[in-house]
Formats: C-alpha cells, sequence, structure tokens
C-alpha cells in the first residue's frame, strides 16, 4: 500500500549540460588552474624545466670523492 502524502519513490530526471559545456567545466577546475598556471610560468619566464633539471647536476665532480 502506498502512502499518498509522501507520493513515489522516484527521483526527477537530471539536466544534462552539453558535452562542451562539461568539456571546460574539467578544463577550468581549481587544481587544473594550477596545473595551467604551473604550466605557463617557464614560458613566461623564458625557462624549460628540462633545462634546470638538467642543470642540477652540472656542478658534481667525481673527483671530490
Amino acid at each position: 500500500m502506498q502512502d499518498v502524502r509522501y507520493g513515489y519513490n522516484e527521483l526527477p530526471p537530471s539536466q544534462r549540460h552539453p558535452l562542451l559545456l562539461r568539456f571546460v567545466n574539467q578544463l577550468t577546475h581549481f587544481m587544473a588552474l594550477l596545473l595551467w598556471v604551473a604550466g605557463t610560468l617557464p614560458f613566461i619566464s623564458q625557462t624549460h624545466p628540462r633545462t634546470w633539471l638538467g642543470n642540477l647536476g652540472s656542478n658534481f665532480d667525481q673527483r671530490n670523492f
């Protein structure tokens, strides 16, 4: 017996957003924005991460050991 006061146990259909809008929302998430900033900083400063990572071991001299 169904209780008339509360109605049926149903959820309303959810709204579907367009695929492009869902994609843009993923690109503007907080962590995604941090990655965008971290990726563009080397280009703004005109350095490349490989350049400064490659120079980390350049001062290492085997003769000191």
